[in-house]
């Protein structure tokens, strides 16, 4: 008995490790009134693109959690396409994020530029310096 509690209580915590499932962005700029409908999966780490200018996320998901835990990278590229992460032209990071639209977040001003982004799980790797 006191081994399956152990393990159940492993268990749980695992699966609590990685940001919520079915959590989404999205971004806009100026006041938002004109907000994306629909969103970027946060654990989809494809690259994915948007017209240049946005400065503000949101976050939501379809459950009822108010918040989604944990940590994730948002990395920037001024031009087309996605390079390494390493390579990116900006970075932020957020923790623990508010959903259901709750907490409008603004962008770092390196990610301003960029039309093109991908999302990872964990905190950001810096970017390399470019060589002389």
């Amino acid at each position: 008995m006191r081994f399956t509690i152990q393990v159940t209580a492993l268990l749980s915590a695992l699966a609590t490790t990685s940001f919520a499932a079915n959590t989404f962005s999205h971004f806009c700029s100026g006041g938002c009134r004109s907000a994306q409908k629909n969103g970027f999966d946060v654990t989809n780490s494809e690259c994915f693109s948007l017209p240049k200018g946005a400065n503000h996320v949101y976050f939501t998901q379809a459950s009822a959690e108010s918040q989604a835990e944990g940590t994730l990278c948002l990395y920037g590229f001024n031009e087309g396409g996605c390079r390494s992460l390493d390579k990116s032209d900006g970075t932020q990071e957020f923790h623990d994020v508010g959903l259901r639209g709750l907490g409008m977040t603004t962008l770092d001003k390196t990610l301003h530029n960029a039309t093109s982004f991908i999302w990872s799980e964990g905190a950001c790797v810096p970017p390399q310096e470019p060589s002389k």
